[in-house]
């Protein structure tokens, strides 16, 4: 299994750095969060021959405890036939 890490903004305007399965580590590790920071974060995990993949996540704020999930509903799989 593969595991991408993939954070970005909500879309309000200046919602810069993005980062994806195509962004290099080196980017995230200068990357400073503070508190009051909004962003989308979504894990990914791909199977080795990339034929299966599960994304998760949400909108999460950052506040004096860390991060704060925004979202609701529980993780799970949604099959689209």
């Amino acid at each position: 299994m593969k595991t991408v890490m993939q954070l970005h903004g909500c879309g309000y305007g200046d919602d810069g750095p993005l980062f994806s399965s195509r962004s290099h580590g080196d980017r995230a590790r200068d990357l400073t969060i503070q508190k009051s920071n909004v962003f989308v974060w979504k894990p990914m995990v791909i199977s080795a021959d990339g034929t299966i993949q599960f994304t998760w996540g949400g909108p999460l704020i950052v506040n004096d405890n860390g991060c704060e999930a925004l979202i609701q509903r529980a993780h799970g799989i949604v099959e689209l036939t």
